[in-house]
Formats: C-alpha cells, sequence, structure tokens
C-alpha cells in the first residue's frame, strides 16, 4: 500500500493554490497562470489539473528575481 504524503505533509511544507499564491505575490491569478506556463515559476503538477506552489519555492524565487534600484 502506498501512502499520500500530501495528505499528510510536513510542518515546512505548505502547498499553495494558484489564488493563495498570486495573493501572497500581490499578482492576480492570470499573471500567475501565465508566469507557470512559461516556466518562469515553481510549481508541482500534482495530476493534469492540480497544481500546487509550495511557499517555499515561492520565497526563494522572490528573494533571487529582487531587483534593487537605487
Amino acid at each position: 500500500m502506498t501512502k499520500n504524503i500530501l495528505k499528510t505533509p510536513a510542518p515546512d511544507l505548505q502547498l499553495l493554490t494558484d489564488g493563495e499564491a498570486a495573493e501572497m505575490l500581490g499578482i492576480k491569478p492570470r499573471t500567475l497562470r501565465l508566469w507557470r506556463n512559461s516556466r518562469a515559476l515553481p510549481h508541482l503538477r500534482l495530476t493534469a489539473k492540480s497544481i500546487r506552489y509550495r511557499r517555499q519555492d515561492l520565497e526563494k524565487w522572490l528573494e533571487r528575481s529582487l531587483v534593487v534600484i537605487s
């Protein structure tokens, strides 16, 4: 029998929906989908129609994508 790890995620593994990830990034869900489809945004494809984002991955992506204007 295979245990479904997504039903009992580790405390540091927080999976976000499209709406939650878009809200976290301060963008519209449509923009999030465009970035995901262009492979600019880290995501997990659980099934053909189920996509999630790890909060930790998005936070790291934000740090790498930050542009400082001086």
